[in-house]
């Protein structure tokens, strides 16, 4: 919290955040790239 300057945790979260939803978008799209749309199963 020192280091980026901030007086309250809260402050801190709102960036840190940001950045985790930035990392699980960045892993989700990689994942999905893997994904053979052409070849999905639409039957039950």
């Amino acid at each position: 919290m020192c280091l980026m300057a901030h007086t309250e945790a809260k402050t801190s979260e709102v960036y840190t955040k940001g950045i985790e939803r930035a990392g699980l978008a960045a892993k989700a799209i990689e994942k999905m790239s893997r994904i053979d749309f052409e070849n999905v199963s639409h039957s039950e």
